[in-house]
């Protein structure tokens, strides 16, 4: 069983991946073969030539079905991108969270 200070420490360390997991992807987002590859070619050239060619008849199912996954996999990279910087502002204010419980369980043991 862990201890109330143990938990602290637990949460204080996920909360802090998930911060770091923010800056990491910050880094990638300035690098420029990323940006080539990703917000140039993925999130914006790809959804443009995959919609162009949508529904064709000259298509059979199976490259309609490739395209549909296309879009669908951009949209799900997309939003999972998206879902890491939600996370981490969740995480700062977790911080503060854990920082103010630790200073009160702390405070509760220096008056017993």
């Amino acid at each position: 069983m862990t201890t109330p200070l143990e938990q602290i420490k637990e949460a204080r360390a996920e909360a802090k991946a998930t911060i770091e997991l923010a800056n990491q992807l910050e880094k990638l987002r300035k690098n420029r073969a990323f940006n080539a590859v990703f917000t140039e070619f993925v999130f914006k050239e790809l959804p443009v030539r995959s919609a162009n060619v949508f529904g064709r008849p000259e298509l059979n199912e199976s490259a309609q079905k490739n395209i549909d996954n296309t879009l669908v996999m951009i949209s799900t990279l997309n939003h999972t991108l998206s879902n890491i910087y939600t996370q981490a502002e969740q995480a700062q204010q977790t911080l503060i969270e854990i920082n103010e419980a630790e200073a009160e369980y702390l405070a509760e043991g220096e008056d017993e």
